[in-house]
């Protein structure tokens, strides 16, 4: 049974006129960079972020820090130990726009490279990585921004609360514990957001269960990992 009841163009220009692809993709993230290499800009996004989640979660919760404190533990839990539900509709055209639109930006956009398998001298740490990427940050990640923050399973209108926990994961990827020169690349931040959406549809639309997110979240990274260079971006 079910859980609950119920770029723009000036940026990237794709078509060929002004900037060509491969003046993009000979870019580098700082060059792409959103904010500068200095640690209060770090320190700016981290509080930024947990003042969006503190504020959604009184907002929600409507009372003091105890029973939010319980609403968010009781959301992971019910989370974690819910049978995800078929996807609806919905939810499996949102994850297949988001990965239509995300592959040709960051293809063409010089951050993804092209596809390729691990090669055989690193299949064992990309074998590894599997279930790394799974448990941080697919749940880790997800049993926070999406479990703990959206309220599925309690007869109100989730918009609001999609909007401001998809900007806090956002931000989340700017925050202190993320300063790395890929982390601040405008490109990546783009790719997260449409990861963001994916995750949210795939939790609100298999019934409100933690591990749909968690797989899809924990796939993509590997993906972005060990078959289109992101190790290499993650460790330069």
């Amino acid at each position: 049974s079910r859980c609950h009841t119920m770029h723009g163009s000036g940026l990237l220009n794709l078509e060929g006129g002004g900037t060509d692809v491969a003046t993009m993709a000979g870019r580098s993230s700082t060059e792409w960079a959103v904010m500068p290499d200095s640690g209060a800009h770090h320190v700016a996004a981290t509080v930024c972020e947990w003042a969006l989640v503190i504020m959604l979660l009184i907002w929600q919760s409507k009372r003091g820090p105890i029973t939010t404190l319980w609403l968010v533990l009781h959301r992971m839990w019910t989370a974690a130990t819910c049978t995800p539900t078929l996807p609806d509709a919905w939810a499996l055209l949102v994850i297949v726009g988001c990965a239509v639109v995300a592959l040709p930006l960051g293809m063409r956009s010089g951050f993804l490279r092209q596809p390729t398998w691990p090669p055989p001298e690193s299949r064992g740490e990309a074998i590894k990585g599997l279930f790394v990427t799974f448990l941080a940050p697919g749940v880790l990640e997800e049993i926070w921004f999406r479990a703990a923050l959206l309220p599925v399973r309690e007869e109100r209108e989730v918009f609001v609360d999609m909007s401001v926990g998809l900007a806090a994961f956002i931000i989340y990827h700017v925050n202190v514990g993320h300063m790395k020169a890929v982390f601040r690349d405008g490109r990546f931040l783009m790719l997260a957001a449409l990861l963001g959406f994916a995750c949210t549809a795939a939790f609100v639309g298999c019934g409100g269960s933690l591990w749909p997110p968690a797989v899809l979240h924990g796939l993509v990274v590997w993906v972005w990992l060990f078959c289109v260079g992101g190790l290499q971006q993650f460790k330069g």
